[in-house]
């Protein structure tokens, strides 16, 4: 994605995920969600993006405030900011904050 290779990320993210899966690998899993939410958000795909992170957080969540739900929490703010949507991204930014 830090070279803008979209078709190159995709692939690697969907990998990932089926490796994942196969794994039984739930934070594994929220974490590979959360980049394919990235992913999408920097495509400007909102609802595909917002799908993910909220999947990742679902996942995160039951173990408490980790990093990867921080991140999570952060990329959907940055997803909500990106998409015009000031309020919500304020409350996931705000999470985030209170978890880093």
């Amino acid at each position: 994605m830090g070279k803008e290779d979209f078709t190159a990320a995709r692939q690697t993210g969907a990998r990932a995920l089926r490796g994942f899966r196969r794994l039984d690998d739930g934070l594994g899993l929220a974490d590979g969600l959360r980049l394919y939410g990235r992913l999408h958000r920097l495509e400007q795909q909102w609802e595909e993006s917002r799908a993910y992170l909220d999947k990742s957080i679902e996942l995160n969540r039951p173990f408490g405030e980790s990093i990867s739900l921080g991140e999570a929490l952060f990329e959907l703010g940055l997803l909500e900011q990106d998409a015009g949507q000031a309020d919500a991204a304020r409350e996931a930014l705000q999470e985030a904050q209170q978890i880093f």
